[in-house]
């Protein structure tokens, strides 16, 4: 269902965490980019194995990644 609302998922690191997660059980956070459907910005995101899925939650933080970058530079 998930790649049906978001395909260009399949092609993001995003979905390697995901498999992971919904194979090992393990939670994982990070940060991604996603570009697809309308987006191009950068997520928080927390993936949780529930019952036999995965439950993410996104928290948009471009501002604050391009903020981290230019302070880097």
């Amino acid at each position: 269902r998930m790649l049906e609302a978001f395909p260009a998922l399949r092609a993001t690191p995003l979905w390697g965490h995901y498999r992971r997660v919904a194979e090992t059980g393990v939670t994982w956070r990070g940060e991604e980019h996603y570009r697809g459907e309308h987006f191009d910005d950068w997520f928080r995101i927390t993936a949780t194995r529930v019952l036999d899925g995965v439950a993410l939650t996104f928290e948009r933080v471009t501002d604050e990644v391009e903020e981290r970058r230019a302070r880097e530079e």
